[in-house]
């Protein structure tokens, strides 16, 4: 990531106010991490450079896509019966496990699914 991406990432105010929230590391279901991604790319930061420093500065934390990924596994789902209970497109659960980074509607879906006692 270049220095200058670094510096405006540094100071943007609402992301860098989301990050030290006491919310933040209460944040199991993801998505004030996804909040935070789409803030940053919202602000003309790239995908990649924006999950670069979210991870550099939580890099114990799964990302939405990890957290998917995990729990379809752990529900010994195939990604098409997972697509099908979240109600989102087989290709997207893959682009989401791969790393991309859910428009808000999609996560909360994503979520609900994750948190949602089987």
């Amino acid at each position: 990531m270049k220095n200058t991406v670094r510096k405006i990432i540094d100071n943007h105010k609402a992301f860098q106010a989301l990050l030290k929230s006491d919310a933040w590391a209460a944040d199991s279901s993801g998505k004030l991490h996804n909040k935070a991604l789409r803030l940053l790319m919202d602000s003309g930061i790239a995908e990649a450079d924006a999950y670069e420093y979210i991870h550099e500065e939580d890099s114990d934390y799964p990302t939405i896509g990890e957290a998917l990924r995990a729990t379809r596994i752990e529900r010994g789902l195939s990604q098409t019966q997972a697509a099908v209970q979240i109600g989102i497109s087989l290709p997207y659960v893959g682009s989401v496990e791969q790393g991309r980074v859910p428009a808000e509607k999609t996560a909360d879906k994503i979520n609900a699914w994750i948190n949602k006692n089987v």
